[in-house]
């Protein structure tokens, strides 16, 4: 298991309701930016992952919508408190590929989908 980056229509989806369950959010970890710039289901959106070391930073639109450091105490009390306890703090995101995707049954589309590792 590891870490998702969340992407779905807020306002017309169940999981919409609950900030660390919107577009942009470190899912049921880290919340987005309350004013974060989401264009509406039907129009293209650009999300942007970036990770170095343990630090993480989601961008929707240009915009930087979560900045977080996952080890230390404070990372340690969010992670007790979500969805992903059972798996053990050690192992969580340790995964055989860096990006899935997945879906719950919605329609999503994706177009220039790039990984890239910097040096």
């Amino acid at each position: 298991m590891g870490f998702e980056y969340q992407l779905l229509d807020d306002p017309n989806h169940r999981r919409g309701k609950f900030p660390k369950g919107t577009t942009g959010a470190l899912y049921d970890l880290v919340a987005p930016s309350e004013n974060k710039p989401l264009r509406t289901a039907g129009q293209w959106n650009t999300s942007k992952i970036v990770a170095n070391g343990h630090a993480i930073e989601h961008w929707l639109n240009g915009e930087k919508v979560v900045d977080t450091t996952v080890v230390g105490p404070e990372w340690e009390a969010i992670y007790k408190k979500s969805k992903y306890l059972d798996n053990g703090l050690n192992h969580f995101g340790n995964v055989a590929s860096p990006i899935t995707f997945q879906d719950h049954g919605g329609i999503i589309e994706f177009r220039n989908v790039r990984i890239r590792e910097f040096n």
